[in-house]
């Protein structure tokens, strides 16, 4: 009995299921041939899906665009340009945020990661791809196994400090651990439901409350948080135990603080276009500063002033350029050279 109700039957195949449901369509088998390697971006999937939102792009221009992602995925910048490439909504667009119907949705289980160059590998339980791109996956573990849940995340820390995984974590926006159970809202380091990292790249954590009891909406803007540390040759940035309880007492208790966070309803997050990003919601506040009739004048007259200092330095390197171009002569020698080749 108890082989039918393991780590598979209790959790990867549901959430797998569930994914279904949510649109995304299974892959049972990825062949070799599907895939670039050294990223596990499905080629076949990301051509369909750059044809559909870029139809003026040639296959050249396409496969132009797929190694200049394998390339930034392979930088050692924790991601950042391959997040700006496929964040960008201006040029050329690689995901439809304002019609997630138009992108393609697919999920995949044990799919391997494995550095084509040092063969290092491991393999997410469920690998989530949009427009063929492995933006997220999934780790999974038995219910009521805290010292499993929270060793895959030590595990998790440990390898992606590899440099061969580099490219697998670059394009990773989103990982998360589940263990198909309650969520846990109590403890700051949660053991038990779903709980999420993201690597280095500006990203959201998003907390649901399947009883749908509240009727409002906690959004936190904690870019502002945390300290700069070095870790060998990086810069990096890590919140400090009282900034986490801050977050976590703002989760809990609802909060709004001007800058930090907002209450909103789900009529407001509808109105703008149910974008889930803090700033959204914040007020625009302009801050005045007291000036005199006087000191107005003051500051147009020293505009004014400085305005005219940088035209007349500019008429005068107008006069420069065009006296040095008055004064270029052809060198007769090398023209003769040249009409004797002739």
């Amino acid at each position: 009995m108890s082989g039918r109700f393991n780590e598979n039957t209790r959790v990867q195949v549901p959430a797998a299921i569930h994914l279904c449901r949510l649109g995304y369509t299974y892959l049972d088998r990825i062949d070799a041939a599907e895939y670039e390697p050294s990223t596990n971006i499905l080629v076949g999937v990301f051509r369909e899906a750059m044809s559909r939102l870029n139809p003026e792009m040639s296959d050249a221009e396409i496969s132009l665009q797929l190694s200049s992602l394998v390339q930034a995925a392979k930088n050692d910048d924790l991601g950042r340009e391959f997040y700006r490439k496929t964040t960008s909504v201006s040029g050329v667009r690689f995901i439809d945020f304002d019609n997630p119907n138009n992108n393609l949705w697919h999920c995949t289980t044990e799919f391997t990661c494995e550095n084509p160059d040092t063969h290092d590998s491991f393999r997410p339980d469920i690998t989530c791809f949009v427009n063929g791109l492995p933006l997220a996956f999934i780790e999974v573990k038995k219910p009521n196994n805290h010292e499993g849940m929270l060793a895959e995340r030590e595990r998790l820390n440990t390898r992606f400090r590899n440099k061969a995984f580099r490219p697998f974590l670059n394009i990773t926006q989103l990982m998360i651990f589940s263990n198909n159970q309650e969520y846990d809202s109590e403890n700051v380091v949660p053991v038990q439901g779903a709980f999420y990292a993201t690597t280095g790249t500006n990203v959201s954590v998003l907390f649901f409350d399947n009883s749908r009891k509240a009727d409002k909406v906690v959004l936190i803007d904690a870019s502002k948080l945390g300290e700069e540390y070095k870790d060998g040759n990086n810069q990096r940035k890590r919140l400090r135990d009282f900034e986490i309880q801050k977050i976590v007492d703002t989760f809990l208790d609802q909060k709004a603080e001007d800058g930090f966070s907002v209450v909103v309803s789900h009529d407001e997050i509808k109105a703008k276009g149910y974008t889930l990003s803090a700033g959204q919601y914040f007020d625009v506040k302009i801050e005045y500063v007291p000036i005199t009739a006087d000191e107005f004048a003051e500051k147009i007259a020293g505009f004014k002033s400085r305005l005219a200092e940088l035209n007349a330095k500019g008429a005068e390197l107008d006069r420069t350029i065009a006296t040095t171009l008055d004064s270029l002569k052809l060198n007769e020698h090398i023209a003769g050279d040249k009409e004797s080749e002739g």
